[in-house]
């Protein structure tokens, strides 16, 4: 169990894990918006946001600040179950290919997103957001 010697640590650390669960929140949502406006590439990208926040709230809820953007990897040092992993592994994918021309052979990102992409990576989200929630570490 991790112990603070120092209270305005351990209320920083305790406001830290809020942030990163209410910035997680704020990008499932606008993953949800930009879905509804058509703009499923955004919405993609969102949903790995928001996977990503997460996971550095709970890395944070035990003292750790974690760098990195692979939901996988964050997934994979907190000893998910397999299912989970590989909903990381999904997100993964649009952490770079949702955003950059150069990764299609040509066409821009936008035109290789649909409904389904956006859909699924917002199922993925919304999922690794509950692991995260179960996983914080409560005992401050």
């Amino acid at each position: 169990m991790l112990r603070f010697k120092d209270d305005d640590v351990k209320f920083t650390v305790m406001r830290r894990v809020k942030d990163w669960f209410r910035q997680a929140e704020a990008a499932l949502s606008s993953a949800k918006k930009n879905m509804e406006l058509g703009d499923f590439w955004v919405s993609c990208f969102m949903a790995h946001q928001a996977a990503e926040y997460a996971l550095k709230g709970v890395f944070q809820s035990f003292g750790v600040e974690r760098r990195g953007h692979s939901v996988y990897r964050l997934l994979e040092e907190l000893n998910a179950p397999q299912e989970i992993l590989e909903l990381g592994r999904r997100l993964d994918r649009h952490y770079l290919q949702s955003r950059y021309v150069n990764t299609f052979h040509e066409g821009a990102p936008l035109d290789y997103y649909g409904r389904g992409d956006a859909e699924e990576a917002v199922r993925c989200g919304e999922r690794i957001l509950e692991f995260c929630r179960r996983s914080v570490q409560k005992d401050w």
